[in-house]
């Protein structure tokens, strides 16, 4: 198997996609588009509407990829921050892609 040394390889080979894919089917299966009480707000209505609008995937993506290719530059500094994070399970995501970055971070500098 290719060694992984790029966000792209890492995104497929993770399955980060199936991952992002499976908590969307499950957050439409179970929220409404509309919850009655819209006035909600705070994290979960960020979170729905980012769903449902279809929102997700792109966040998700954008988010790991940046904080992947900072933290093969940067190494612990890399680390997710407050404005990268989804509210919400797909943060996961993320920070699997930032451990996986930083091994590959230490293994450069070794």
């Amino acid at each position: 198997m290719k060694k992984v040394k790029d966000f792209e390889s890492w995104w497929k080979s993770s399955k980060s996609q199936d991952k992002l894919n499976k908590f969307q089917r499950n957050w439409l299966k179970t929220n409404s588009p509309n919850p009655e009480d819209e006035d909600c707000g705070g994290d979960y209505w960020c979170v729905n509407q980012m769903v449902h609008d279809g929102e997700a995937d792109y966040m998700c993506y954008e988010n790991a990829r940046e904080v992947f290719e900072r933290t093969l530059e940067q190494g612990e500094e890399g680390k997710p921050t407050q404005a990268e994070s989804l509210y919400c399970d797909l943060d996961e995501i993320i920070w699997e892609g930032y451990e996986f970055a930083l091994k590959i971070y230490k293994e450069k500098k070794e």
